[in-house]
């Protein structure tokens, strides 16, 4: 998915999986679900 800028997002049938050793808890993802169903816990 385009807007991680790790690549640590991938879409998996009708959700997105996380690679929690990829991310860097940037929060990109977080900020623009549109959903609210990411939460970036640091």
């Amino acid at each position: 998915m385009g807007v991680c800028p790790k690549g640590a997002l991938e879409l998996v049938e009708t959700w997105v999986e996380v690679d929690e050793n990829t991310c860097i808890t940037c929060g990109i993802c977080d900020r623009i679900c549109p959903v609210g169903a990411i939460e970036v816990m640091k």
